[in-house]
């Protein structure tokens, strides 16, 4: 089978290249400029080659190079930044990062690979630009001047085995054929979503305040179900990133007092109110309750959307510690391996984690674009 060559785009950590790279892709280069990101990716990807950092500085003649020193492009991936777009920031049209969707395209317009993916949140369907232009037209119509066959999908990562319900927009391009997407594996009328239980539950314990866990422990993990046992395939007895920070005790003892599947929110009719606390030291402000805090996550589900920063993460609430959720656990609710390290400050590693395309969903994908278009 021939190593088809694609180049990541805004790669971060490397969910769409661990996917691509399950399917039998070969990812040569990588465009990033955060450095946790980027060392984590060298690391795990020690053939690809950082081709750049700020990708507004890579010229045309250089892009052409790219030829010269890989061959071929068969494929270009990636997700520009979403911030502008997405429902969790500011929805701002003049946010210069959502530019960097024309850099995604002048890639593609230059190599001409035989195929393209790109994708982001799905608030980009409704995003406008400062003309109130719809930026999918736009995109689409920038590929379709380039002479490629577009097609574009909201996909839900629990659908094809990833235990998250995580909504993504893929744009998929073609030069030849009108491009295709995978048949959902997972959910309703097909076979019930892996859940966070399913997913983590051989994990060891840690505490908050005296056992956080390391980078590296070396243990052997028992899977208990299909999920680990994928999750486990070339971890080599090793278990990595299984770490926390250090929690307020003020969030321990909140966290003790939340049943599990429920959150505070004083506005809502699910939430739950600060008179679930014995004690008054343990109430929210007003201004704190309105707003979803200590949420514990139920086992018996998908994750909801794991997310970028650790001050909303550290109270994501694990389904029976008193604890937020390990690295190592946000990793495995995202399908990546066990294997997969990821470098940096805690914070960055979630960081990276929350950026990152489901790996098992980028797999689903770039199986569908072998079969369908070599």
């Amino acid at each position: 089978m021939k190593n088809e060559k694609v180049i990541d785009l805004f790669a971060g950590c490397g969910g769409l290249s661990e996917g691509f790279e399950k399917a039998g892709f070969k990812v040569v280069g990588f465009v990033e400029n955060w450095i946790p990101a980027i060392e984590t990716h060298l690391l795990n990807f020690p053939n690809s080659k950082l081709i750049g950092e700020d990708i507004v500085k890579i010229s045309e003649k250089d892009i052409k190079k790219l030829k010269v020193e890989f061959g071929e492009i068969d494929g270009i991936i990636g997700g520009p930044p979403c911030q502008g777009f997405s429902t969790m920031g500011k929805m701002d049209p003049t946010d210069p990062r959502n530019s960097m969707f024309m850099e995604f395209v002048r890639f593609v317009r230059i190599l001409k690979p035989k195929f393209f993916l790109m994708e982001n949140v799905r608030a980009l369907l409704s995003a406008r630009n400062h003309k109130q232009e719809k930026v999918i037209d736009i995109i689409i119509k920038e590929f379709e001047k380039s002479g490629y066959n577009v097609s574009y999908k909201v996909l839900r990562a629990a659908n094809y085995g990833v235990p998250q319900l995580r909504d993504r927009l893929v744009i998929l391009g073609h030069l030849d054929k009108t491009p295709l997407f995978p048949k959902e594996t997972h959910g309703t009328g097909k076979q019930d979503y892996i859940t966070i239980y399913e997913a983590i539950n051989n994990l060891p314990q840690l505490d908050p305040l005296i056992n956080l866990g390391a980078e590296e422990i070396i243990t052997k993990l028992i899977p208990k179900n299909d999920y680990e046992k994928y999750l486990l395939e070339k971890s080599k007895g090793k278990l990595l990133n299984h770490q926390i920070k250090k929690q307020r005790e003020l969030d321990i003892e909140r966290a003790k007092h939340i049943p599990e599947g429920r959150y505070i929110r004083s506005i809502t009719p699910g939430g739950l109110k600060n008179d679930i606390f014995p004690s008054k030291s343990l109430h929210l402000k007003e201004s704190e309750s309105k707003q979803q805090k200590y949420w514990r996550l139920d086992r018996n589900g998908p994750s909801v959307t794991i997310l970028t920063d650790w001050v909303t993460m550290r109270q994501k609430i694990h389904y029976s510690q008193n604890r937020p959720f390990s690295v190592r656990e946000l990793a495995r609710l995202l399908s990546f391996q066990d294997h997969f390290f990821f470098t940096g400050k805690i914070e960055e590693k979630y960081k990276q984690i929350g950026n990152a395309v489901p790996v098992l969903m980028a797999e689903a994908l770039a199986k569908q674009i072998r079969s369908n278009l070599f």
